[in-house]
């Protein structure tokens, strides 16, 4: 989904709009594109404070200027949010974690850690 255009009006819509689609079963992760010079220490602090109620694990891609880069990422690497100035390489990593995640379930085990599934 772009909510570009709202990011001015309403930067909790990216946020709310993640939480209804970390609801859905048929997702297992959320890679987030984080705006670019707008609010990074916000939209930080804003993904960061949501991830753990999605349960999935999530990433960040942000096409941005160093300064708001680190700003925004200094949000999210506390919260175990791994943060990316390339989307390209976000989406690469989502690839090694889905084959990774099925690797594990090959094995009798949970996609993403925990206890092994009877």
């Amino acid at each position: 989904m772009d909510l570009t255009g709202f990011i001015f009006e309403d930067m909790g819509l990216y946020i709310r709009a993640a939480d209804v689609v970390a609801q859905d079963d048929k997702v297992d992760m959320l890679f987030v594109l984080g705006p670019s010079e707008i609010g990074p220490e916000e939209f930080g602090g804003l993904v960061a404070a949501a991830a753990p109620r999605w349960g999935k694990p999530a990433l960040v891609a942000w096409i941005a200027s160093e300064r708001a880069f680190d700003a925004g990422a200094a949000k999210l690497r506390p919260a175990g949010i791994a943060c990316y100035s390339d989307p390209t390489r976000a989406a690469w990593t989502m690839v090694q974690l889905a084959e990774y995640g099925r690797f594990r379930e090959s094995r009798g085990l949970a996609p993403w850690g925990g206890v092994a599934r009877v």
